[in-house]
């Protein structure tokens, strides 16, 4: 079936490869008031990543918790969410940069803010996972807004871009059996793909895929009704990889679909239809 998604012969018109740059905006692009905002929720996920990178040699899961804890605390999602607001009011933005607000706060914030409410109802085994889970959801973040205002941090950009090769591991193992938190449900996560070698070149191509993959994975987390979500990746050429995020639907949504777009699906892909 997934093989079956969308044409398996498309054409490649690029004359180089992707080096993961080219969708992003200045931090002069915002106004002066989001700007702060942007910079406190990328010091919050540099210092949570920070910390564990000082004391990973003798690990201190109480201190890191405390950190971790920020991320679900009132003041740090009103200011996530608050990121955006004050651009808008100025104006309706270009799409370019709407789609930098959108990702600044959203991509992982969504996990980790779960995160520090789930934490508290777990074992102590599972504290352990989840908070290493949170780290590299942090991580992943502070790339991301990288990628989407490439002026945020100059040198760690730079650096970004240098060349590192990524298995498709990398993207597997991190979704693979992770429990995200959205609002009183949990949602897991299973992720399989057929192919095994490397997929990116360099951290700011990696989220550059991330910006994407994790715009997938919480609107289906946020829809799914049996509270799991399947990541699958096929090749399905010698240069093309198949990436399928998928959840099941409730009969309102099935309902919903055809009445909006009746059995021509790839018009949801068009943009303008949303729920929420």
């Amino acid at each position: 079936m997934i093989e079956t998604l969308a044409p398996n012969d498309l054409i490649n018109y690029r004359s180089d490869r992707f080096d993961g740059g080219g969708f992003s905006v200045a931090l002069s692009d915002l106004a002066a008031v989001d700007d702060s905002f942007v910079m406190q929720v990328y010091q919050a996920t540099l210092q949570l990543n920070d910390l564990w990178l000082y004391m990973k040699e003798a690990p201190n899961y109480d201190l890191l918790w405390e950190q971790v804890k920020h991320f679900g605390s009132r003041d740090f999602l009103a200011t996530a969410q608050a990121i955006g607001s004050a651009t808008y009011s100025l104006g309706d933005p270009p799409e370019i940069i709407r789609k930098a607000l959108h990702d600044v706060r959203g991509g992982a914030l969504t996990s980790l803010a779960g995160y520090a409410r789930l934490i508290e109802r777990v074992s102590p085994k599972r504290k352990i996972e989840l908070l290493m889970l949170a780290v590299y959801l942090s991580r992943d973040h502070a790339k991301m807004m990288r990628n989407a205002l490439h002026d945020l941090d100059i040198p760690i950009r730079m650096a970004d871009e240098s060349a590192k090769l990524h298995p498709i591991t990398d993207f597997v193992d991190k979704w693979n059996g992770l429990t995200m938190q959205i609002g009183l449900n949990e949602v897991q996560f299973m992720a399989e793909s057929s192919f095994d070698g490397f997929v990116t070149n360099r951290c700011l191509e990696t989220s550059a895929v991330d910006r994407i993959l994790y715009n997938y994975i919480n609107n289906a987390a946020r829809f799914t009704v049996d509270g799991r979500v399947n990541l699958h990746i096929i090749p399905v050429n010698d240069g093309l990889l198949r990436w399928a995020v998928i959840n099941t639907v409730s009969d309102d949504q099935q309902a919903r679909l055809r009445d909006k777009v009746g059995d021509d699906l790839d018009k949801l892909f068009l943009g303008g239809y949303k729920r929420g």
